[in-house]
């Protein structure tokens, strides 16, 4: 529950990116015993995205990177789906209620878009109830490479049209 990034620095950055779903290196990202379940992974998503949101800091120019895109170690046989699902919606609803409030941005990430369409409604979900809760958007490829870019024109606008964005609900740092 740090931030890798002081209060003190948050000035010298123009945005400031945050993945609460980095879970995947025990011991520095999490403990041994988060991963013990999917509730525990579940709780641990929870307590994260509420943490920041106890920040001081900038959330003005914060966005909340992949939020549903669950990094686990490779040992961990855990469906992001399932976790996702066990967060209820009321839990969601006021995680979101207070990122709109706070000015916070949600990312849209290409790999959030890209399951399965049986999978697809459960990652919606959270993403939908942003919506309701007028949070932003943005939106962010987590590409490693050049190459990795090649389908995320086609994920985006899938992402944009399935949610039923508008310019209305962009995010955007004042300025």
């Amino acid at each position: 529950m740090i931030l890798g990034i002081s209060p003190e620095r948050c000035d010298s950055f123009d945005f400031i990116n945050i993945a609460i779903s980095h879970l995947h290196f025990p011991g520095l990202t999490a403990d041994e015993s988060d991963y013990a379940s999917e509730e525990r992974i579940a709780d641990l998503w929870v307590r994260r995205l509420d943490a920041v949101l106890s920040m001081d800091i900038p959330f003005y120019k914060v966005g909340i990177a992949h939020m549903t895109c669950i990094l686990l170690p490779s040992n961990t046989n855990a469906d992001e789906a399932k976790i996702i699902d066990m967060i209820p919606d009321s839990v969601f609803s006021e995680l979101f209620e207070c990122a709109a409030g706070l000015g916070v941005g949600i990312e849209l990430n290409t790999d959030a878009f890209t399951p399965s369409d049986e999978k697809m409604e459960h990652m919606l979900r959270p993403y939908r109830i942003a919506k309701d809760c007028h949070c932003r958007f943005y939106l962010g490829s987590d590409a490693h490479s050049r190459d990795e870019f090649c389908g995320d024109k086609r994920a985006f606008k899938r992402a944009v049209s399935l949610l039923g964005l508008t310019d209305a609900d962009r995010y955007r740092i004042p300025g």
